[in-house]
Order: C-alpha cells, then sequence, then structure tokens
C-alpha cells in the first residue's frame, strides 16, 4: 500500500514487506547511463516491494464544503481533511516467502493531511498533500527514501 488511494503520506506500494534484489547487469545504450547512475542503478542492492497475504487499511475523512466556510461562489468544492493508517503483512505462516524486513518496522504507519475536492466534468478532483509522521520518528525512514509531505493529484475517484 501506498500512494494516492491509500497511505497517501507515502510513494505507491512502498509500505510493506520488501526483498533486497542485487542490481543485474543491464546493457543499456551509451546516451541514458548518467540517467541510470542518476537514479540509482548502480547501487549493489536495490528493495522491491513483494506486497503480503494481509493488508490493514483505514482511512477517515472530514470533509468541509465551501459554501460552509462562508465561500458561497464555489458551492462545487470541499476542503478535506484526511487521516489514513495501516499497513501489510504476511500472516499466514505456512506461505514461503523471501521478503525481508528493511527495517524495524512498526506495526502501523500513519499519514494525515489536507486536500481539495472539486466536481468536474471528467468527475471528481481530487487533490491532497499528506504528511508521513513516520518520517521524524524514525531513523531509518529518510535512507528508506520516504518523505516528509506527499503532494497527491487524482480525477475520476473518490
Amino acid at each position: 500500500i501506498g500512494g494516492a488511494s491509500t497511505l497517501r503520506g507515502y510513494t505507491l506500494d512502498s509500505v510493506g514487506p520488501a526483498n533486497a534484489v542485487p542490481q543485474g547487469e543491464l546493457a543499456l545504450p551509451e546516451e541514458i547511463n548518467d540517467l541510470a547512475e542518476y537514479v540509482g542503478r548502480d547501487s549493489p542492492e536495490r528493495w522491491v516491494a513483494t506486497g503480503g497475504d494481509s493488508m490493514l487499511l483505514g482511512t477517515a475523512e472530514l470533509w468541509l464544503p465551501f459554501p460552509t466556510l462562508g465561500l458561497a461562489s464555489w458551492d462545487t468544492t470541499s476542503l478535506c481533511l484526511f487521516t489514513d493508517v495501516g499497513n501489510v503483512y504476511f500472516l499466514d505462516q505456512t506461505v514461503r516467502y523471501t521478503s525481508q524486513v528493511r527495517y524495524d518496522e512498526p506495526l502501523l504507519r500513519f499519514s494525515a493531511g489536507v486536500g481539495i475536492r472539486q466536481v468536474t466534468p471528467l468527475g471528481p478532483l481530487q487533490v491532497d498533500l499528506a504528511l508521513n509522521p513516520g518520517y521524524r520518528l524514525y531513523p531509518w525512514a529518510e535512507a528508506r527514501g520516504e518523505e516528509l509531505l506527499r503532494f497527491h493529484i487524482s480525477v475520476g475517484d473518490l
């Protein structure tokens, strides 16, 4: 989990079990070697999300229509305050997997934030700014590639 429709303070599929895999030798065109090195392909290993056999996810949102806030001309727009909680687990002891714990993973991960909801001809527009409190709580969060704030935009999904 992680991303615009689950834990909004995290990148897509970044929460839960993952495998440490060695970097393979790829024959890349010379024109993109600099780009490949920049994104970390030259590191000795990388973490690949594997998912699990169980997921816990909860979301709470408080929608405040703009007319309620005194902005009557914005009748199709709402302010949204939200919080997300969840994680991905392996619970079935008979499942064989090679995933490893990257760090001392907490039982639950959290995010919270603020967003705007707008009705459009293409469907609902959702713009969210989410805070990952784990970035400040866990010393390994930055090394894992987590960020303090994440910005998400989606159209046609609520």
